[in-house]
């Protein structure tokens, strides 16, 4: 399991800019991408391979819409060679903390635990506090 603490990742509506054509990484992205990076590497942690679940704390006082949050944190994991893909990303959950800084945790998913009740059951026991938002029939 990884555990994280790291620098607010700006929201993804201001990750990239469109110029003429392209779109490119904002200034603010780049230097939280650095920022962040080397925090990262501060908490030398080891990679999760395979199919993971993350869940992710944001700070109550950053403005915005959480979920807006998570699709940086994912691609900081990849960039930082914590996961391989994140499109291996199985479950990801994002909720209000107290505190300054986001907390990021990562969870290797068990082969058992991959099918769609098994990962609804393997997250409800996971996180103490809210219920899946539908329980599927296995």
């Amino acid at each position: 399991m990884i555990e994280l603490r790291i620098t607010t990742p700006p929201s993804v509506n201001h990750l990239f800019a469109t110029v003429g054509k392209r779109r490119v990484k904002t200034r603010d992205y780049q230097r939280w991408i650095d920022m962040a990076g080397w925090e990262c590497l501060a908490h030398r942690q080891r990679k999760v391979s395979g199919p993971y679940r993350v869940v992710i704390g944001v700070p109550r006082g950053v403005r915005g819409d959480i979920d807006n949050r998570i699709k940086p944190v994912l691609d900081l994991l990849v960039r930082q060679g914590l996961t391989d893909d994140d499109a291996a990303c199985e479950d990801v959950r994002a909720h209000r903390i107290d505190g300054t800084l986001c907390v990021v945790n990562v969870e290797a998913v068990e082969a058992s635990k991959q099918t769609s009740a098994g990962r609804v059951a393997a997250h409800s026991d996971a996180l103490s506090n809210p219920e899946p938002c539908e329980k599927r029939d296995a």
